[in-house]
Protein backbone atom coordinates (compact mmCIF):
# COMPACT_ATOMS: atom_id res chain seq x y z
CA UNK A 1 0.00 0.00 0.00
CA UNK A 2 1.21 3.34 -1.26
CA UNK A 3 0.31 6.79 0.85
CA UNK A 4 0.83 9.73 -0.84
CA UNK A 5 -0.30 12.66 1.65
CA UNK A 6 1.90 16.13 1.57
CA UNK A 7 1.18 18.32 4.12
CA UNK A 8 1.42 20.85 1.88
CA UNK A 9 2.20 21.38 -1.88
CA UNK A 10 1.47 23.96 -4.93
CA UNK A 11 -1.70 23.39 -6.95
CA UNK A 12 0.09 22.03 -9.60
CA UNK A 13 2.28 19.02 -7.44
CA UNK A 14 -1.43 18.44 -6.25
CA UNK A 15 -2.85 18.71 -9.52
CA UNK A 16 -0.07 15.49 -10.63
CA UNK A 17 -0.62 13.49 -7.27
CA UNK A 18 -3.92 13.57 -7.61
CA UNK A 19 -3.30 11.76 -11.64
CA UNK A 20 -0.69 9.44 -10.13
CA UNK A 21 -3.58 8.24 -7.64
CA UNK A 22 -5.55 7.57 -10.41
CA UNK A 23 -3.22 5.22 -11.97
CA UNK A 24 -2.96 3.95 -8.81
CA UNK A 25 -6.78 2.95 -8.68
CA UNK A 26 -7.15 1.72 -12.63
CA UNK A 27 -3.80 -0.46 -11.60
CA UNK A 28 -5.76 -2.22 -8.66
CA UNK A 29 -9.30 -2.01 -10.19
CA UNK A 30 -7.74 -4.35 -13.07
CA UNK A 31 -6.24 -6.65 -10.57
CA UNK A 32 -9.03 -7.01 -8.37
CA UNK A 33 -10.26 -10.94 -8.04
CA UNK A 34 -13.87 -9.93 -8.05
CA UNK A 35 -16.81 -11.00 -10.53
CA UNK A 36 -17.77 -6.67 -10.15
CA UNK A 37 -15.52 -4.37 -9.80
CA UNK A 38 -17.17 -0.83 -8.33
CA UNK A 39 -15.46 2.54 -8.99
CA UNK A 40 -16.29 5.49 -6.93
CA UNK A 41 -17.24 8.58 -9.59
CA UNK A 42 -17.85 8.54 -12.88
CA UNK A 43 -15.99 6.52 -15.57
CA UNK A 44 -14.76 9.44 -17.38
CA UNK A 45 -13.32 11.56 -14.22
CA UNK A 46 -9.82 9.64 -14.89
CA UNK A 47 -9.87 10.96 -18.16
CA UNK A 48 -10.41 14.08 -17.28
CA UNK A 49 -7.70 13.92 -13.88
CA UNK A 50 -5.27 12.71 -16.25
CA UNK A 51 -5.54 15.03 -18.69
CA UNK A 52 -5.01 17.84 -16.02
CA UNK A 53 -1.94 16.08 -14.35
CA UNK A 54 -0.52 15.65 -17.84
CA UNK A 55 -0.55 19.43 -18.84
CA UNK A 56 1.07 20.60 -15.51
CA UNK A 57 3.49 18.17 -16.08
CA UNK A 58 4.63 19.03 -19.39
CA UNK A 59 3.85 22.87 -18.33
CA UNK A 60 6.97 23.27 -16.47
CA UNK A 61 10.61 21.40 -15.53
CA UNK A 62 9.82 18.07 -15.02
CA UNK A 63 10.70 16.90 -10.94
CA UNK A 64 10.35 13.43 -9.23
CA UNK A 65 6.36 13.59 -9.17
CA UNK A 66 5.84 14.63 -13.20
CA UNK A 67 8.70 11.92 -13.87
CA UNK A 68 6.38 9.60 -12.00
CA UNK A 69 3.40 10.16 -13.99
CA UNK A 70 4.76 10.26 -17.09
CA UNK A 71 6.51 6.67 -16.35
CA UNK A 72 3.07 5.33 -15.53
CA UNK A 73 0.93 6.54 -18.37
CA UNK A 74 1.23 3.99 -20.58
CA UNK A 75 0.17 1.29 -17.87
CA UNK A 76 -2.63 3.51 -16.68
CA UNK A 77 -4.29 3.97 -20.47
CA UNK A 78 -3.64 0.02 -20.94
CA UNK A 79 -5.61 -0.58 -17.32
CA UNK A 80 -8.16 2.26 -18.52
CA UNK A 81 -9.11 0.82 -21.76
CA UNK A 82 -9.90 -3.03 -20.10
CA UNK A 83 -11.91 -1.52 -17.81
CA UNK A 84 -13.69 0.62 -20.17
CA UNK A 85 -14.12 -2.54 -23.10
CA UNK A 86 -15.42 -5.05 -19.93
CA UNK A 87 -14.63 -7.78 -22.27
CA UNK A 88 -14.01 -10.90 -19.78
CA UNK A 89 -17.31 -12.74 -19.77
CA UNK A 90 -16.22 -13.39 -16.10
CA UNK A 91 -15.42 -9.91 -14.58
CA UNK A 92 -17.51 -6.85 -14.61
CA UNK A 93 -16.10 -3.25 -14.04
CA UNK A 94 -18.77 -0.46 -13.13
CA UNK A 95 -18.87 3.07 -11.91
CA UNK A 96 -21.13 4.68 -9.29
CA UNK A 97 -21.07 8.01 -9.49
CA UNK A 98 -22.88 10.19 -6.00
CA UNK A 99 -24.00 12.89 -8.40
CA UNK A 100 -23.33 14.41 -11.89
CA UNK A 101 -25.39 16.94 -13.61
CA UNK A 102 -26.11 14.93 -16.39
CA UNK A 103 -29.76 14.09 -17.26
CA UNK A 104 -29.50 11.63 -19.94
CA UNK A 105 -33.22 10.56 -19.25
CA UNK A 106 -34.45 14.17 -18.24
CA UNK A 107 -33.11 14.97 -21.88
CA UNK A 108 -35.13 12.57 -23.62
CA UNK A 109 -38.36 12.66 -22.44
CA UNK A 110 -38.16 16.30 -21.53
CA UNK A 111 -38.44 16.89 -18.46
CA UNK A 112 -38.18 20.19 -16.75
CA UNK A 113 -34.37 20.81 -16.33
CA UNK A 114 -34.54 21.35 -12.49
CA UNK A 115 -35.64 17.64 -12.40
CA UNK A 116 -32.66 15.50 -11.31
CA UNK A 117 -32.52 11.78 -12.74
CA UNK A 118 -31.35 9.53 -9.80
CA UNK A 119 -34.20 12.19 -7.56
CA UNK A 120 -36.69 11.56 -9.25
CA UNK A 121 -36.30 7.79 -9.98
CA UNK A 122 -35.67 7.01 -6.47
CA UNK A 123 -39.27 7.89 -5.87
CA UNK A 124 -40.58 5.88 -9.25
CA UNK A 125 -38.68 2.76 -9.23
CA UNK A 126 -39.51 -0.12 -7.54
CA UNK A 127 -37.43 -2.26 -5.76
CA UNK A 128 -35.44 -5.19 -8.19
CA UNK A 129 -36.96 -2.31 -11.52
CA UNK A 130 -34.22 -0.64 -13.52
CA UNK A 131 -33.90 1.41 -16.72
CA UNK A 132 -32.92 0.30 -20.25
CA UNK A 133 -29.41 1.16 -20.70
CA UNK A 134 -29.17 4.86 -22.35
CA UNK A 135 -25.94 6.30 -23.99
CA UNK A 136 -24.13 8.86 -21.55
CA UNK A 137 -24.51 12.30 -22.26
CA UNK A 138 -21.92 13.86 -24.63
CA UNK A 139 -19.93 16.87 -23.16
CA UNK A 140 -20.27 20.14 -25.38
CA UNK A 141 -16.88 19.33 -26.28
CA UNK A 142 -15.01 16.11 -27.87
CA UNK A 143 -13.26 14.03 -24.94
CA UNK A 144 -9.54 14.89 -24.91
CA UNK A 145 -6.04 13.62 -23.39
CA UNK A 146 -2.92 14.80 -23.93
CA UNK A 147 -0.13 12.39 -24.68
CA UNK A 148 3.24 13.14 -22.99
CA UNK A 149 5.16 12.10 -26.04
CA UNK A 150 4.66 11.43 -29.79
CA UNK A 151 5.01 7.83 -29.35
CA UNK A 152 2.33 6.32 -31.60
CA UNK A 153 1.19 3.42 -29.10
CA UNK A 154 0.38 6.07 -26.75
CA UNK A 155 -1.78 7.72 -29.39
CA UNK A 156 -3.54 5.06 -30.73
CA UNK A 157 -4.33 3.73 -26.82
CA UNK A 158 -5.43 7.25 -26.23
CA UNK A 159 -7.92 6.86 -29.79
CA UNK A 160 -9.57 3.61 -28.01
CA UNK A 161 -9.67 4.99 -25.42
CA UNK A 162 -11.88 7.75 -26.39
CA UNK A 163 -13.86 5.59 -28.69
CA UNK A 164 -14.90 3.48 -25.98
CA UNK A 165 -15.84 6.78 -23.39
CA UNK A 166 -17.99 7.73 -26.20
CA UNK A 167 -19.93 4.31 -26.14
CA UNK A 168 -20.40 3.92 -21.74
CA UNK A 169 -24.04 3.41 -21.11
CA UNK A 170 -25.99 4.58 -17.79
CA UNK A 171 -28.60 2.18 -15.90
CA UNK A 172 -30.68 3.52 -12.93
CA UNK A 173 -31.54 0.36 -11.05
CA UNK A 174 -32.91 0.17 -7.38
CA UNK A 175 -31.91 -2.98 -5.41
CA UNK A 176 -33.98 -2.13 -2.31
CA UNK A 177 -37.37 -0.44 -0.98
CA UNK A 178 -34.95 1.52 1.37
CA UNK A 179 -31.67 2.60 -0.69
CA UNK A 180 -32.15 5.29 -3.71
CA UNK A 181 -31.42 4.27 -7.26
CA UNK A 182 -27.83 3.59 -8.50
CA UNK A 183 -26.71 5.34 -10.88
CA UNK A 184 -24.67 3.01 -13.19
CA UNK A 185 -22.12 3.51 -15.69
CA UNK A 186 -20.52 0.83 -17.66
CA UNK A 187 -19.45 -0.27 -21.20
CA UNK A 188 -21.27 -1.39 -24.67
CA UNK A 189 -20.38 -4.54 -23.62
CA UNK A 190 -22.24 -5.33 -20.53
CA UNK A 191 -24.88 -3.41 -21.37
CA UNK A 192 -25.80 -5.25 -24.70
CA UNK A 193 -25.61 -8.63 -22.42
CA UNK A 194 -29.17 -9.37 -20.52
CA UNK A 195 -27.16 -11.79 -18.76
CA UNK A 196 -24.22 -9.83 -17.38
CA UNK A 197 -26.79 -6.96 -16.25
CA UNK A 198 -28.26 -9.73 -13.88
CA UNK A 199 -25.02 -10.53 -12.39
CA UNK A 200 -24.12 -6.89 -11.67
CA UNK A 201 -27.83 -6.21 -10.56
CA UNK A 202 -27.71 -9.76 -8.32
CA UNK A 203 -23.90 -8.29 -6.81
CA UNK A 204 -25.33 -4.61 -6.26
CA UNK A 205 -28.49 -6.13 -4.27
CA UNK A 206 -26.55 -8.37 -2.58
CA UNK A 207 -23.84 -5.40 -1.16
CA UNK A 208 -26.36 -3.15 -0.43
CA UNK A 209 -28.52 -4.93 1.58
CA UNK A 210 -27.94 -2.65 5.09
CA UNK A 211 -30.55 -0.44 5.61
CA UNK A 212 -28.98 3.28 6.61
CA UNK A 213 -26.13 2.86 4.05
CA UNK A 214 -26.94 4.56 0.80
CA UNK A 215 -24.90 3.02 -1.61
CA UNK A 216 -22.98 -0.06 -2.05
CA UNK A 217 -21.11 -1.52 1.29
CA UNK A 218 -17.48 -1.85 -0.61
CA UNK A 219 -17.81 1.59 -1.67
CA UNK A 220 -18.86 2.90 1.11
CA UNK A 221 -16.12 1.18 3.56
CA UNK A 222 -13.08 2.84 0.86
CA UNK A 223 -14.85 5.99 1.47
CA UNK A 224 -14.28 6.15 5.50
CA UNK A 225 -11.15 4.81 5.17
CA UNK A 226 -9.78 7.85 2.74
CA UNK A 227 -11.73 10.14 5.15
CA UNK A 228 -10.14 9.38 7.80
CA UNK A 229 -6.66 8.49 6.97
CA UNK A 230 -5.62 11.84 7.21
CA UNK A 231 -6.02 11.15 10.65
CA UNK A 232 -3.55 8.31 10.81
CA UNK A 233 -1.17 10.12 8.85
CA UNK A 234 0.73 11.00 12.09
CA UNK A 235 0.53 7.60 13.60
CA UNK A 236 2.10 6.15 9.99
CA UNK A 237 4.98 9.31 10.42
CA UNK A 238 5.91 8.25 13.67
CA UNK A 239 6.38 4.51 12.65
CA UNK A 240 8.23 5.47 9.12
CA UNK A 241 10.79 7.24 11.15
CA UNK A 242 11.76 4.90 13.98
CA UNK A 243 11.91 2.17 11.58
CA UNK A 244 14.51 4.40 9.55
CA UNK A 245 16.35 5.50 12.57
CA UNK A 246 16.80 1.78 13.29
CA UNK A 247 18.32 1.27 9.65
CA UNK A 248 20.27 4.64 9.43
CA UNK A 249 24.02 4.19 10.41
CA UNK A 250 24.44 8.09 10.46
CA UNK A 251 23.29 11.26 12.43
CA UNK A 252 19.69 10.70 13.20
CA UNK A 253 18.89 14.01 13.36
CA UNK A 254 18.63 14.02 9.35
CA UNK A 255 15.98 11.69 9.97
CA UNK A 256 14.49 13.43 12.42
CA UNK A 257 13.90 16.81 10.32
CA UNK A 258 13.31 15.42 7.25
CA UNK A 259 10.49 13.65 8.88
CA UNK A 260 9.51 16.23 10.73
CA UNK A 261 6.24 17.74 9.73
CA UNK A 262 6.78 21.71 11.22
CA UNK A 263 3.12 22.00 11.74
CA UNK A 264 1.30 21.85 14.99
CA UNK A 265 -0.96 18.98 14.83
CA UNK A 266 -3.16 19.27 17.22
CA UNK A 267 -3.87 19.22 21.27
CA UNK A 268 -4.50 22.20 23.92
CA UNK A 269 -1.80 24.16 25.84
CA UNK A 270 -2.81 23.81 29.78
Amino acid sequence: MVFIAPEKHDPDTGTIIRGIMMQMEFELAVKAPHDVVMLDGSLTTPLIYMNQAVNKALGREVDSMGKRLIEGFEQFLTSYRKVLESSRTDKIWVSLPKYTTRRELGEKFGWPPYYDDRALLTFVLQPGEYTMPIPLAKPAQPWHLKSPGNNKSLIKLIDEIISLINRIYVVYYKPHRWTPALRIEMSSSVAANNTRLSILFQGLRYQCSTPGIMEPYPLFIADRIVKHLGNAMPAFRQTSTRRMIELHTGDVSEIFFSMYGYRTEGGKLS
